[in-house]
């Protein structure tokens, strides 16, 4: 069968989302917390994990956080930093950029760490080890062909998070799917900036667009339901200066200009606002799949075949821990 790629990467994108979600809620003991092992205070975590992950842990700059989090501001972004050296877990500045300290980089690691194990532990039923090496190894074929991509055009997102701070990934486990899923997506993201400035849509907006996109599209990733959501979903990935005020105009904007319809704190797209969110959703993923390695159609098949198959019995799991 002839899979179409663009349900191939939905499905596989899915199965990073769903083994993270599934480990921790089968073993929520077992969870992991930035709180432990590091005194940061919860404003300042977003902005920290994110930093390490998705760049060079030894030169973190604003304006190379503001390429992938571009709703934000550059004295918002330093302000975080510095107050991250001071507490001891960056080190700087020096020519204009921070690094990691070992002690919080042996930490994040020791986080990660901690969420593999929980994916790692999953009895994932029919799903026997030699599906999971397959999918692995069509991660890494999809990821060799995007970085061979990157010498032919600008890709500052996924370069980035080339950079970043790594597990190493020998022996191929399961839970590496997580974090080379994460490198797929910031490709992503680099075509969702292009789309985005051909529009000429405000970054926020996009993003505001975006989250509810999903919501409307792919449950399983929806996280803005309702108007007072943007502000918690923003601020996850950068600070924003009066974040209220911002978040709720441009939601008021967004609504004044026919995009979203507002039913008591309930917030979702208009029809003709998700008819043109499919459109640029859909050039997004041209753009983004135009970067993957040719896959025949038995390939495509099997791929979703595995993809699905782990979906599904994470939602089987989920389904009897909730009744259990």
């Amino acid at each position: 069968m002839n899979t179409n790629l663009r349900d191939v990467w939905a499905s596989l994108q899915k199965v990073e989302t769903m083994l993270v979600q599934t480990g921790m809620r089968l073993r929520p003991e077992g969870g992991p917390d930035l709180r432990e092992g590091l005194d940061l205070p919860a404003s300042l975590r977003p902005l920290f994990a994110r930093s390490i992950y998705g760049f060079d842990p030894r030169r973190i700059r604003a304006t190379d956080y503001l390429v992938r989090y571009p709703f934000s501001s550059t004295d918002a972004i330093e302000r975080q930093l510095a107050e991250l050296a001071e507490i001891g877990v960056l080190t700087g500045p020096q020519d204009g950029a921070y690094a990691v300290t070992d002690r919080a980089e042996g930490f994040l690691r020791l986080h990660t760490e901690r969420v593999g194990d929980l994916i790692d532990r999953l009895d994932l039923g029919a799903v026997n080890e030699d599906d999971i090496q397959k999918l692995l190894a069509y991660d890494r074929r999809i990821l060799d062909a995007m970085r061979r991509s990157v010498k032919e055009e600008p890709s500052p997102v996924f370069e980035h998070r080339l950079l970043g701070l790594h597990p190493e990934y020998d022996p191929p486990k399961r839970w590496h799917h997580w974090h080379l899923a994460w490198t797929m997506i910031a490709a992503h993201e680099d075509a969702e900036e292009f789309v985005r400035v051909a529009r000429g849509i405000e970054p926020l907006t996009w993003f505001a667009r975006h989250e509810l996109w999903f919501t409307a599209r792919r449950p399983h990733r929806g996280r803005m339901k309702t108007c007072a959501d943007l502000q918690r979903l923003a601020e996850a990935y950068a600070p924003l200066e009066d974040a209220e005020d911002v978040c709720a105009a441009t939601v008021s904007k967004m609504r004044d200009s026919g995009w979203v319809q507002i039913e008591g704190d309930a917030c979702r797209l208009t029809p003709a606002e998700l008819a043109r969110a499919d459109r640029d959703e859909g050039e997004v993923e041209e753009i983004f799949l135009g970067r993957w390695p040719e896959l025949s159609a038995a390939e495509r098949s099997e791929l979703k075949g595995i993809t699905d198959a782990i979906n599904a019995r994470c939602e089987e799991l989920q389904a009897a821990a909730a009744d259990g």
